[in-house]
């Protein structure tokens, strides 16, 4: 007797499914994946945003995440130090979240040395965690807030500090984010103190962040590891882990499709089930 579709279906070996999910994890796993990469307005944004400061100039780099959002949001700290070096731009790193104190450590140290920057204060200055209102008193006084640098040097020490009292000397704030402190750095450095924001946040949050954009509070972002990979695209920086990462959601879209076909396979045995029945009656 002829089998019908359903029937083949129904009956096709299960190990074939396994063998396709396995194959979706090890290849990309294995093998470069190399995918084309299409920039999105918001990325396209913060990037123009970065290329019209003149060297010098100085920003704003505070990388409030911890480990558990580090996949998405390290790729773009790196993206982002990496452009900011390559224009001569000096940057003031901090962070809002405690756990995100080491991170911004390698970091900082890690990018820094591949562009031959010293670890002076010259070019750059990690300071690290600071608890209570730190984006309210960095509006009036950073200085009295942060008073060193987080290897305890003090901050008028340092070159890029000098004539750096508040918010006033920076041209650009940019937040790195897993929860929704994007809405202090919007609300406080941004309506009350007038500096212009942008955020790079996972992509749990993307959505929440788009009216901003909309109406001029973030004049850019970067949208979850996808973000990074289309900022390191425009700095063309091509081996970084954002376009490495998004390499392995051909693997992720293999998984979903077996995942279809587990689904499918539950449909048509049940409407074989139902066939029988009918038959039987």
């Amino acid at each position: 007797m002829k089998k019908s579709t359903i029937d083949k279906i129904v009956n096709i070996n299960p190990r074939y499914v396994f063998i396709l999910v396995a194959l979706a994890v090890i290849l990309p796993m294995v093998f470069e994946v190399k995918m084309p990469t299409i920039t999105s307005p918001p990325v396209e944004a913060l990037y123009k945003e970065m290329e019209s400061l003149p060297p010098d100039s100085r920003i704003i780099l505070s990388l409030d995440y911890d480990p558990a959002t580090e996949p998405e949001l390290h790729p773009m700290a790196e993206a982002l130090l990496r452009h900011a070096f390559r224009k001569g731009i000096r940057v003031f790193g901090m962070t809002l979240n405690l756990q995100g104190q080491n991170l911004g450590v390698e970091v900082f140290a890690r990018i820094s040395q591949e562009f031959g920057i010293p670890d002076d204060g010259s070019r750059y200055v990690w300071a690290g965690f600071r608890i209570g209102p730190v984006l309210l008193q960095i509006g009036e006084d950073m200085i009295e807030v942060f008073q060193t640098d987080f290897q305890g040097r003090d901050l008028r020490s340092l070159p890029m500090m000098k004539g750096v009292r508040n918010l006033d000397e920076f041209e650009l704030c940019i937040s790195l984010s897993g929860t929704n402190v994007g809405y202090n750095w919007i609300n406080l450095p941004g309506t009350r103190y007038g500096k212009k924001i942008a955020l790079g946040v996972t992509g749990v949050l993307v959505a929440n962040f788009y009216p901003f954009l909309q109406s001029g509070q973030l004049v850019g972002m970067l949208p979850a590891l996808k973000g990074a990979a289309e900022y390191e695209h425009l700095i063309d920086y091509h081996t970084g882990r954002g376009k490495r990462g998004m390499g392995f959601s051909v693997g992720l879209s293999l998984c979903c499709l077996s995942s279809v076909l587990i689904i499918l396979g539950n449909i048509f045995y049940f409407m074989q089930r139902a066939k029988e029945k009918q038959i039987e009656q």
